[in-house]
C-alpha cells in the first residue's frame, strides 16, 4: 500500500518537528495545515515508529551501579527430619501435606504431615517464599 501523502518533504518536516520535541498531535495539526491533507496523531505516531526515530523525550540510560552480592546467612540448625515416612497419594488424608518428597517403584510419595491448607508449614514457606 502506497501512501502518497508521506512525501519526502512531509517526512523531512515530520523528522524536524519530532526532534524539536513537538507532540504527535501538534505535528499532525501542523502537517495538515501546511499540506491541506488530513494527518492524525495516530498516523504520525505510526510513521515515527516505522522510521524508527528515537524519542527525544527519553533520557539516556544511566550507568548502572554494581551491587555486591548479599552475604549468605549462616547455616541454621540441621533440617528437621519428618515425623513419619513418605505417604503414597492414595493414602493421603484431607489435611495431609501434598509436597512430593520421593518416588519409589513408580509411585509418587508425599510429605503427609499435618497440613495448613495444601502444605505443612515448612513446605508452605518453600512454596510461597515466606
Amino acid at each position: 500500500m502506497t501512501d502518497d501523502k508521506w512525501t519526502f518533504a512531509v517526512t523531512a518536516k515530520l523528522k524536524t518537528l519530532y526532534l524539536e520535541k513537538t507532540s504527535t498531535k501538534e505535528i499532525a495539526r501542523i502537517l495538515s495545515d501546511e499540506t491541506g491533507q488530513v494527518f492524525t496523531r495516530s498516523g504520525v505516531a505510526g510513521k515515527i515508529s516505522r522510521l524508527r526515530l528515537r524519542s527525544p523525550f527519553k533520557q539516556p540510560f544511566k550507568k548502572l551501579r554494581v551491587i555486591s552480592p548479599r552475604a549468605k546467612p549462616p547455616l541454621s540448625a540441621p533440617r528437621k527430619q519428618y515425623a513419619g515416612p513418605p505417604v503414597p497419594l492414595l493414602q493421603l488424608k484431607e489435611a495431609s501435606c501434598r509436597w512430593p518428597v520421593a518416588e519409589e517403584d513408580g509411585q509418587h510419595l508425599f510429605c503427609g504431615q499435618q497440613a495448613v491448607g495444601t502444605y505443612c508449614p515448612e513446605h508452605a514457606r518453600k512454596a510461597f517464599n515466606r
